[in-house]
């Protein structure tokens, strides 16, 4: 069963392999900042207070298409949050959504590149982007993160 925590660490590794760079160091910071993501992207809260369904494999809710995908659910006109098929194809879809020019992704991407930079300063990167959640849901539920992580990374992604 794969959790927050693997998944968080999975993007910055595969950001490294795909970047050909230094690396995104797998920081406090950086790992804080996408558990918070994930929390807010595809539930459960620690309390069970909300639960909501979880797309399959897809812990920031990507709506990269890949082969051996189905649509999870629909967020615009021809735009779907994707399930799929396997832990694999979930990171690499997104990555590659991370990595695309434009939506202010690289605001985040540099940021995360840093590997030093305040989790909230990352997520309000976040919140800016095209990806962001509603009422920067992300910096309402950062301190509840900080305080618990290994209790938020310990939830197993959607499978």
């Amino acid at each position: 069963m794969y959790d927050r925590g693997q998944s968080a660490m999975a993007i910055l590794l595969a950001m490294h392999d795909l970047a050909g760079e230094k690396g995104y160091p797998t920081s406090r910071h950086n790992l804080v900042a996408l558990v918070t993501w994930m929390a807010c992207e595809g539930g459960p809260s620690l309390d069970g207070s909300w639960n909501p369904p979880q797309a399959r494999f897809n812990p920031l809710n990507c709506t990269e298409p890949r082969t051996g995908d189905s649509w999870f659910n629909t967020i615009a006109p021809g735009i779907h949050v994707r399930n799929y098929p396997d832990f694999e194809t979930g990171m690499a879809a997104t990555v590659h959504t991370m990595r695309l020019k434009g939506h202010g992704y690289g605001a985040f991407r540099k940021l995360l590149f840093a590997g030093d930079v305040h989790a909230r300063e990352i997520l309000e990167a976040v919140e800016d982007s095209d990806w962001g959640t509603a009422n920067d849901f992300t910096l309402q539920v950062l301190p509840s993160v900080q305080s618990q992580y290994a209790k938020y990374a310990a939830i197993p992604i959607g499978q």
